[in-house]
């Protein structure tokens, strides 16, 4: 047995051992093996250093998070439940709806557009006529001919959101040309493995030493798997840390306050139901003369019938018929009450609220733009949007930077090989760019004016005022046609050209003469510059 003398610290200055350190008694007694177990474990002596995060309390439940290691983390079990969870809200809750569906939208809007960066200018366009035309086809596009490609990244940013990641593989379809395949979360997996795949292979992401991407498994029907290469795939996902080789669902934390809400509004729903159905009751004071409830003998009606103290009968549905009834003289200490139900209480709505609170915070947005924007001011509405802005500038770099930006590789170099593309005269011919949606906004008025004073200024330039509202620089040369235009009609006219573009272009919806020169409604700086809206 293992003894050891111990010295027992004060009850002030240190810990104090139940039974080992009584009034009266000595400090110092062997330890028993009894008390080992208690003082070999790290809470015991609170081996958090000062941090009580790191120690044992009774104050708290207890704390489960068994697995350290990233790429273990999130088995196959885990993320497929979830997946299931979510996507059961998903299909039955009106507010999960809007969290992936707004999103997605947000984020990719009417969808983000490849615009060729290469030094010749002669050739980008010949490439974006021939990128146009592959992305304006879903059958071009698409393997299952299902979206085009400015319709799938809103479709694939609906499955990352809802299922955790999704895969786009680089194909060919039947004529031979390329195009794309999406395959989403429940379709890759490990299927069926060897010895040694524990190792490298990781809910159907095969890694490298270094835990890199060196395939995808895709399983498909029949017991079918393929694996991918890296290279001929892209998997759309946001990676947290850099262990991870697949991803969980933007509501993965919040699948259970999803389902309490649900049940909670599923409750209050029925109790409202309940009430519009009964809607009456007869109430009964203490210490009164019962009134007898009978029902009439063989009768098969089955109502129930009153007796008053007359010894009149009256069947309650007369009472209570639509087309009007007689009330008929109660019972002393007996009153006819309406049900009313005033659940839900107003601390009953504000906890759905911090729900909600809850919910949109851990997708890293405010619950304001996802579920109520009624009680902000203008201030607070601006703050609300740049925020939101944020989120989605991030989120547009993670679609180019997985998925977009691959494919257009990979569609651009299929448009050189065949042939339909020549040959790009600068060896960097994959540089490009991506113009977004429009970017948010709530005053479109002071946006505006702010944005033609710095054109004036040469602060800003057309390409990057289009780029912001999602245009090409082609509408400039459209208004240099449209300019010409209205010149040569003038002049056709006898008019004065001059006075006639001063008249259509210097309009008060655009001028900026006087006091609203740079003006601002809520006192903010008209210099700040506004941020970039094209995607490298």
């Amino acid at each position: 047995m293992r003894e050891l003398k111990l010295q027992i610290p004060s009850r002030r200055g240190g810990i104090a051992v139940p039974g080992m350190a009584l009034p009266g008694e000595p400090n110092v007694r062997p330890l028993a093996a009894s008390d080992w177990d208690m003082f070999s474990s790290p809470g015991a002596w609170g081996w958090g250093q000062g941090h009580q995060a790191a120690d044992f309390s009774t104050s708290r439940g207890m704390v489960w998070f068994p697995q350290l290691d990233t790429r273990r983390e999130i088995t196959s079990y885990t993320r497929t439940e979830i997946l299931r969870k979510v996507r059961f809200l998903y299909a039955n809750v009106g507010f999960c709806r809007r969290l992936i569906n707004g999103i997605a939208r947000m984020v990719a809007g009417t969808g983000l557009r490849p615009r060729p960066k290469t030094g010749d200018k002669n050739w980008n366009k010949l490439a974006l006529d021939r990128i146009k035309t592959v992305y304006n086809s879903a059958p071009t596009y698409d393997l299952a001919a299902k979206f085009n490609g400015f319709q799938s990244q809103r479709a694939r940013l609906r499955c990352r959101y809802k299922d955790g990641d999704v895969a786009t593989i680089f194909t060919r379809g039947s004529d031979g040309r390329a195009t794309t395949a999406i395959y989403e979360a429940h379709q890759i997996g490990n299927g069926r493995t060897i010895e040694g795949d524990e190792k490298t292979l990781f809910d159907g992401v095969r890694v490298d030493r270094n835990n890199r991407m060196l395939s995808l498994r895709l399983i498909g029907d029949d017991d079918t798997q393929a694996d991918v290469p890296a290279a001929s795939c892209a998997l759309l996902a946001d990676y947290e840390r850099p262990g991870q080789n697949r991803c969980l669902s933007i509501l993965g934390h919040a699948v259970n306050p999803l389902l309490d809400r649900t049940e909670i509004n599923s409750y209050f729903k029925g109790s409202i139901k309940n009430a519009a159905r009964i809607g009456y009751y007869i109430g009964t004071q203490p210490q009164s003369t019962p009134t007898t409830l009978s029902r009439p003998g063989g009768s098969a009606s089955g109502k129930t019938v009153v007796t008053t103290t007359s010894g009149a009968k009256i069947a309650l549905d007369k009472v209570f018929s639509p087309a009007g009834g007689e009330v008929q003289e109660l019972d002393p200490g007996r009153e006819l009450k309406i049900l009313l139900d005033e659940r839900p209480h107003p601390n009953t709505l504000g906890f759905l609220d911090e729900l909600v609170r809850d919910i949109s915070l851990g997708v890293d947005l405010s619950p304001e733009v996802l579920y109520n924007i009624v009680k902000l001011g203008g201030a607070n509405i601006r703050y609300v949007m740049a925020d939101a802005q944020s989120f989605i500038d991030a989120e547009q770099q993670v679609l180019v930077n997985s998925t977009l930006g691959p494919e257009y590789i990979w569609f651009l170099a299929d448009e050189i090989g065949s042939g339909r593309l020549p040959k790009c005269p600068d060896p960097e011919w994959w540089k490009h760019d991506w113009i977004t949606p429009a970017r948010w906004t709530v005053d479109i008025g002071r946006d505006g004016k702010l944005h033609l004073e710095q054109l004036r200024s040469a602060a800003l330039t057309f390409r990057r005022f289009f780029g912001w509202q999602g245009l090409d620089l082609d509408e400039l040369d459209e208004w240099l046609d449209e300019y010409a235009y209205i010149t040569k009609g003038a002049q056709d006219r006898g008019l004065d050209a001059d006075k006639v573009i001063a008249a259509v272009y210097g309009r008060p919806s655009i001028s900026l003469t006087g006091g609203d020169r740079g003006g601002t409604s809520d006192g903010g700086d008209p210099t700040d510059p506004p941020e970039e809206r094209v995607v490298t």
